[in-house]
């Protein structure tokens, strides 16, 4: 199972957000570990080429090491994703 939430830990990004006490929030990731979450908002995620998708009620939490999206949603708009490796 993937994502539930946009999980982020870059603040640069976000161009609506409300910060959140240490400690009142947390996040349980994959491998079971609890992370707390600072704050929440809107994240100006830049795509390839030159574009940016808003991201919504997503996640900050400084402490994850990479950001997670969550493709249920994305999908739910419409967008299509593409995954090279």
């Amino acid at each position: 199972m993937g994502a539930s939430k946009h999980i982020v830990w870059d603040q640069d990004g976000f161009v609506d957000f409300h910060r959140y006490p240490v400690g009142s929030q947390t996040v349980v990731l994959g491998n079971g570990s609890e992370e707390d979450v600072l704050g929440v908002g809107t994240y100006k995620l830049r795509l390839f080429g030159g574009n940016t998708l808003l991201l919504h009620d997503t996640i900050y939490a400084p402490e994850v090491r990479v950001c997670l999206l969550a493709l249920v949603f994305l999908n739910e708009v419409r967008i299509l994703f593409q995954f090279s490796y």
